[in-house]
Protein backbone atom coordinates (compact mmCIF):
# COMPACT_ATOMS: atom_id res chain seq x y z
CA UNK A 1 0.00 0.00 0.00
CA UNK A 2 1.19 3.73 -0.83
CA UNK A 3 0.83 6.17 1.66
CA UNK A 4 0.51 9.25 -0.81
CA UNK A 5 -0.83 11.99 1.43
CA UNK A 6 0.95 15.02 2.03
CA UNK A 7 0.03 16.86 4.91
CA UNK A 8 2.86 19.38 5.60
CA UNK A 9 4.11 20.00 1.56
CA UNK A 10 4.59 23.58 0.55
CA UNK A 11 3.82 24.96 -2.62
CA UNK A 12 3.54 27.98 -4.85
CA UNK A 13 0.38 28.18 -6.10
CA UNK A 14 -0.48 30.70 -9.43
CA UNK A 15 -3.84 31.13 -9.99
CA UNK A 16 -4.46 33.75 -12.97
CA UNK A 17 -3.46 37.46 -13.37
CA UNK A 18 -7.09 38.27 -12.66
CA UNK A 19 -6.23 38.07 -8.64
CA UNK A 20 -3.49 41.32 -9.51
CA UNK A 21 -1.07 38.53 -10.20
CA UNK A 22 -0.54 37.68 -6.87
CA UNK A 23 1.64 34.56 -5.68
CA UNK A 24 0.06 32.94 -2.94
CA UNK A 25 2.05 30.59 -1.12
CA UNK A 26 -0.66 27.59 0.83
CA UNK A 27 -0.15 24.70 2.66
CA UNK A 28 -1.41 21.68 0.75
CA UNK A 29 -3.37 19.77 3.16
CA UNK A 30 -4.54 16.51 0.25
CA UNK A 31 -2.73 16.26 -2.82
CA UNK A 32 -2.50 13.16 -5.95
CA UNK A 33 -0.75 13.39 -9.40
CA UNK A 34 -1.04 9.41 -9.75
CA UNK A 35 2.19 9.06 -10.67
CA UNK A 36 3.63 6.89 -7.67
CA UNK A 37 0.99 4.42 -8.50
CA UNK A 38 1.55 1.34 -10.92
CA UNK A 39 0.20 1.37 -14.27
CA UNK A 40 -3.18 -0.11 -14.84
CA UNK A 41 -3.43 -0.05 -11.23
CA UNK A 42 -7.30 -0.30 -9.44
CA UNK A 43 -7.90 1.83 -7.03
CA UNK A 44 -9.01 0.01 -3.83
CA UNK A 45 -12.88 -0.10 -3.27
CA UNK A 46 -12.25 -0.41 0.95
CA UNK A 47 -14.64 0.63 3.54
CA UNK A 48 -11.95 1.29 6.57
CA UNK A 49 -11.52 4.90 6.56
CA UNK A 50 -7.99 3.62 8.29
CA UNK A 51 -6.33 2.67 4.94
CA UNK A 52 -3.03 4.24 3.59
CA UNK A 53 -4.72 4.67 0.44
CA UNK A 54 -5.66 8.35 -0.72
CA UNK A 55 -9.06 7.59 -2.52
CA UNK A 56 -12.13 4.94 -1.63
CA UNK A 57 -14.01 3.25 -4.41
CA UNK A 58 -17.53 2.18 -4.28
CA UNK A 59 -20.01 0.54 -6.59
CA UNK A 60 -16.97 -0.24 -8.99
CA UNK A 61 -18.04 -3.70 -10.74
CA UNK A 62 -20.61 -3.42 -13.40
CA UNK A 63 -19.26 -0.68 -15.51
CA UNK A 64 -17.12 1.07 -13.14
CA UNK A 65 -13.94 1.82 -13.04
CA UNK A 66 -11.15 3.99 -11.40
CA UNK A 67 -7.94 2.80 -12.77
CA UNK A 68 -4.44 4.60 -13.48
CA UNK A 69 -2.93 4.79 -16.52
CA UNK A 70 0.09 6.12 -18.26
CA UNK A 71 -0.56 10.02 -20.29
CA UNK A 72 0.60 7.84 -23.97
CA UNK A 73 -1.40 10.43 -26.00
CA UNK A 74 0.06 13.38 -23.68
CA UNK A 75 -3.46 15.06 -22.73
CA UNK A 76 -1.93 16.49 -19.54
CA UNK A 77 0.43 18.47 -21.51
CA UNK A 78 3.15 16.90 -18.95
CA UNK A 79 4.59 14.21 -21.08
CA UNK A 80 4.02 10.64 -21.75
CA UNK A 81 5.41 9.52 -18.36
CA UNK A 82 2.54 11.37 -16.73
CA UNK A 83 -0.38 9.40 -15.29
CA UNK A 84 -3.55 10.07 -14.59
CA UNK A 85 -7.39 8.67 -13.19
CA UNK A 86 -9.42 6.84 -15.74
CA UNK A 87 -12.94 7.00 -14.60
CA UNK A 88 -15.82 5.41 -16.05
CA UNK A 89 -19.48 4.35 -15.57
CA UNK A 90 -20.86 3.46 -18.60
CA UNK A 91 -24.50 2.21 -19.70
CA UNK A 92 -24.06 -1.46 -17.97
CA UNK A 93 -23.85 0.11 -14.86
CA UNK A 94 -27.03 -0.04 -12.56
CA UNK A 95 -26.42 2.34 -9.82
CA UNK A 96 -24.58 5.53 -9.05
CA UNK A 97 -20.18 5.46 -8.86
CA UNK A 98 -18.22 7.17 -5.86
CA UNK A 99 -14.93 8.17 -5.56
CA UNK A 100 -14.15 9.28 -2.24
CA UNK A 101 -10.56 11.09 -0.33
CA UNK A 102 -8.95 10.16 2.74
CA UNK A 103 -10.32 12.32 5.21
CA UNK A 104 -7.63 15.78 6.12
CA UNK A 105 -7.63 18.44 8.74
CA UNK A 106 -10.83 20.50 8.27
CA UNK A 107 -10.52 23.51 6.66
CA UNK A 108 -13.22 26.54 6.82
CA UNK A 109 -11.78 28.18 3.60
CA UNK A 110 -9.42 26.84 1.28
CA UNK A 111 -8.36 26.21 -2.34
CA UNK A 112 -9.59 22.89 -4.58
CA UNK A 113 -8.05 22.20 -7.88
CA UNK A 114 -7.20 19.67 -10.17
CA UNK A 115 -6.87 19.07 -14.14
CA UNK A 116 -9.48 17.15 -16.07
CA UNK A 117 -9.99 16.21 -19.72
CA UNK A 118 -13.12 14.88 -21.44
CA UNK A 119 -12.45 13.74 -25.67
CA UNK A 120 -15.83 15.15 -26.58
CA UNK A 121 -18.91 16.46 -24.92
CA UNK A 122 -20.88 12.88 -25.26
CA UNK A 123 -17.86 11.57 -22.33
CA UNK A 124 -20.31 13.02 -19.90
CA UNK A 125 -23.85 12.19 -20.92
CA UNK A 126 -26.87 12.27 -18.52
CA UNK A 127 -29.02 14.52 -16.83
CA UNK A 128 -26.56 15.62 -14.07
CA UNK A 129 -22.56 14.94 -15.30
CA UNK A 130 -19.08 14.32 -12.84
CA UNK A 131 -20.35 15.80 -9.32
CA UNK A 132 -17.35 16.91 -7.19
CA UNK A 133 -18.04 17.83 -3.80
CA UNK A 134 -17.05 19.69 -0.51
CA UNK A 135 -17.56 16.62 2.07
CA UNK A 136 -17.46 16.86 5.93
CA UNK A 137 -17.18 13.75 6.26
CA UNK A 138 -18.76 12.80 10.19
CA UNK A 139 -16.81 10.76 12.47
CA UNK A 140 -13.54 10.83 10.25
CA UNK A 141 -15.61 8.20 8.22
CA UNK A 142 -15.68 8.93 4.04
CA UNK A 143 -18.61 6.87 3.67
CA UNK A 144 -20.45 8.81 5.88
CA UNK A 145 -21.20 11.16 3.23
CA UNK A 146 -24.32 12.23 2.06
CA UNK A 147 -26.73 15.29 0.94
CA UNK A 148 -26.28 16.41 4.51
CA UNK A 149 -23.14 17.08 4.82
CA UNK A 150 -22.06 18.35 1.66
CA UNK A 151 -20.06 22.06 2.17
CA UNK A 152 -20.74 22.63 -1.67
CA UNK A 153 -19.67 21.38 -5.19
CA UNK A 154 -20.63 21.71 -8.60
CA UNK A 155 -21.29 19.33 -11.82
CA UNK A 156 -18.90 19.02 -15.02
CA UNK A 157 -21.59 18.20 -17.52
CA UNK A 158 -20.81 17.26 -21.26
CA UNK A 159 -20.29 20.83 -22.10
CA UNK A 160 -20.41 23.10 -18.80
CA UNK A 161 -19.65 23.68 -15.10
CA UNK A 162 -22.75 24.06 -13.51
CA UNK A 163 -23.25 24.33 -9.54
CA UNK A 164 -25.24 22.32 -7.41
CA UNK A 165 -28.71 23.90 -6.25
CA UNK A 166 -29.89 24.20 -2.88
CA UNK A 167 -31.87 20.70 -3.71
CA UNK A 168 -28.02 18.91 -3.67
CA UNK A 169 -28.88 16.59 -6.11
CA UNK A 170 -29.80 19.29 -8.97
CA UNK A 171 -28.15 21.58 -11.07
CA UNK A 172 -28.70 25.37 -10.58
CA UNK A 173 -28.59 26.34 -14.85
CA UNK A 174 -28.61 30.16 -13.82
CA UNK A 175 -24.99 30.31 -14.21
CA UNK A 176 -23.63 27.33 -16.92
CA UNK A 177 -19.82 27.60 -17.52
CA UNK A 178 -18.96 26.00 -20.74
CA UNK A 179 -15.72 24.71 -21.88
CA UNK A 180 -14.34 22.87 -24.18
CA UNK A 181 -13.68 19.14 -24.67
CA UNK A 182 -10.78 17.48 -26.09
CA UNK A 183 -8.06 19.68 -24.53
CA UNK A 184 -6.61 19.44 -20.89
CA UNK A 185 -9.11 21.78 -18.76
CA UNK A 186 -8.23 23.08 -15.00
CA UNK A 187 -11.04 24.14 -12.62
CA UNK A 188 -9.68 26.14 -9.44
CA UNK A 189 -12.35 27.34 -6.88
CA UNK A 190 -11.69 29.87 -3.49
CA UNK A 191 -14.56 28.59 -1.03
CA UNK A 192 -15.08 30.70 2.46
CA UNK A 193 -17.60 28.16 4.96
CA UNK A 194 -16.23 30.35 7.92
CA UNK A 195 -18.81 33.14 9.36
CA UNK A 196 -16.73 36.25 8.41
CA UNK A 197 -15.15 37.62 4.59
CA UNK A 198 -12.52 35.54 3.57
CA UNK A 199 -9.34 37.77 1.71
CA UNK A 200 -6.93 36.55 -0.79
CA UNK A 201 -4.33 38.24 -2.32
CA UNK A 202 -7.00 41.55 -3.65
CA UNK A 203 -10.07 39.86 -3.40
CA UNK A 204 -12.14 38.75 -1.11
CA UNK A 205 -15.07 36.01 -0.87
CA UNK A 206 -17.67 36.40 1.23
CA UNK A 207 -19.10 34.06 3.40
CA UNK A 208 -21.14 30.37 1.97
CA UNK A 209 -19.51 31.35 -1.43
CA UNK A 210 -16.80 30.30 -3.16
CA UNK A 211 -14.76 31.50 -6.25
CA UNK A 212 -14.21 29.24 -9.49
CA UNK A 213 -11.77 29.60 -12.06
CA UNK A 214 -11.33 27.68 -15.32
CA UNK A 215 -7.91 27.56 -16.64
CA UNK A 216 -6.49 30.11 -14.27
CA UNK A 217 -8.98 32.61 -15.11
CA UNK A 218 -12.08 33.75 -13.16
CA UNK A 219 -15.32 32.94 -14.45
CA UNK A 220 -17.67 33.27 -11.38
CA UNK A 221 -18.78 33.40 -7.72
CA UNK A 222 -21.49 31.12 -6.75
CA UNK A 223 -23.20 30.30 -3.25
CA UNK A 224 -21.70 26.89 -1.65
CA UNK A 225 -25.06 26.00 -1.03
CA UNK A 226 -24.47 23.62 2.07
CA UNK A 227 -26.23 20.90 3.26
CA UNK A 228 -28.12 20.86 6.45
CA UNK A 229 -25.41 19.48 8.78
CA UNK A 230 -22.67 21.62 7.55
CA UNK A 231 -23.37 25.57 8.39
CA UNK A 232 -20.83 28.53 8.21
CA UNK A 233 -18.03 27.27 10.29
CA UNK A 234 -17.80 23.73 9.35
CA UNK A 235 -15.14 22.64 8.17
CA UNK A 236 -14.48 20.49 4.59
CA UNK A 237 -12.63 17.64 5.57
CA UNK A 238 -12.53 15.37 2.46
CA UNK A 239 -13.16 15.05 -1.29
CA UNK A 240 -16.09 13.46 -3.67
CA UNK A 241 -16.36 12.36 -7.07
CA UNK A 242 -19.33 11.12 -8.13
CA UNK A 243 -20.93 9.80 -11.10
CA UNK A 244 -25.00 9.77 -10.64
CA UNK A 245 -26.78 6.55 -11.75
CA UNK A 246 -28.69 8.78 -15.07
CA UNK A 247 -25.53 9.46 -16.19
CA UNK A 248 -22.33 7.73 -18.56
CA UNK A 249 -19.64 9.44 -17.72
CA UNK A 250 -15.62 9.21 -18.72
CA UNK A 251 -13.21 11.46 -17.38
CA UNK A 252 -9.76 11.62 -16.63
CA UNK A 253 -8.59 13.38 -13.97
CA UNK A 254 -5.27 14.62 -12.92
CA UNK A 255 -3.09 16.76 -10.04
CA UNK A 256 -5.68 17.18 -7.66
CA UNK A 257 -4.86 19.30 -4.53
CA UNK A 258 -6.41 20.56 -1.90
CA UNK A 259 -4.79 23.17 0.14
CA UNK A 260 -5.52 26.39 2.79
CA UNK A 261 -4.15 29.75 1.77
CA UNK A 262 -3.05 32.59 4.02
CA UNK A 263 -5.51 35.77 3.79
CA UNK A 264 -2.53 37.79 2.68
CA UNK A 265 -0.27 37.63 -0.63
CA UNK A 266 3.62 37.09 -0.18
Amino acid sequence: MKNLIHKTATSLLLLSTCIAGASLSAQTYFSDDFNSYTTGEDLPALSSPNSSFNWFGRNKSSGRSTTVELDANNYFDQGIENKYLHMVRDYTATSNFDLTSQQFAAQQTGVVSFDYYTATPADISGDRGLRVTLMNGLGGNPFTYGTQHAVGGFFITGESIVNKASNYRHLDNSGRINYIAGQKNKITIIFNNSSSIFSYGDATVASGKFDIFLNDKKVGTWDLNQGADVPAGTGVTGLWFHIPSSTEGEVLLDNIKFAAMPESSI
